[in-house]
């Protein structure tokens, strides 16, 4: 085997492997989220709101706290429309939050109020992620059919 044809046998696997990472991450999604009735609710004053703004390779990403209680409530970028989100947050609103344990007083919002008004139901939350998880769909048929390619073309050269 010469030198070339590692190449595409390496790029093969790493394209089949890809595939199944992709096909598995699909079928764990649906498992793993949190269905509307799992979630717990808090509320309180705003605290300690922190927005980072996307950095090269890392997202935006946006954290508060809830007055009277130490734990780190994360808005994922998932979400959608996480600027709008930033702006009408603001210290000492009240806010009611849809949330799920996600280890050490971390916790995951997946339905958010403001001073009694909705900013993103745990519908629009879902959509939102769902939408992001349709283009592992759409890449595991590319991901398979390059992996045969590149078999393929190895075995030629």
């Amino acid at each position: 085997m010469d030198k070339e044809s590692g190449k595409l046998y390496f790029l093969a696997v790493a394209s089949f492997l890809l595939a199944i990472f992709l096909i598995y991450e699909a079928i764990t999604f649906e498992k793993s989220y949190p269905e509307y009735d799992d979630l717990l609710f808090t509320e309180g004053p705003l605290s300690d709101v922190n927005f980072k703004q996307r950095i090269r390779h890392s997202p935006s990403s946006l954290s508060f706290s809830i007055s009277g209680d130490n734990s780190e409530f994360v808005y994922d970028p998932q979400s959608g429309v996480i600027i709008t989100v930033r702006d009408l947050m603001k210290a000492g609103s009240d806010a009611k939050v849809g949330y799920i344990e996600e280890g050490r007083r971390r916790r995951s919002v997946y339905d958010l109020e403001i001073d009694g008004k909705k900013v993103r139901s745990y519908e629009e939350i879902s959509a939102s992620h769902k939408s992001d998880q349709k283009w592992s769909y759409l890449l595991i048929p590319w991901m398979l059919l390059s992996a045969l390619f590149l078999f393929k073309a190895a075995r030629r050269h």
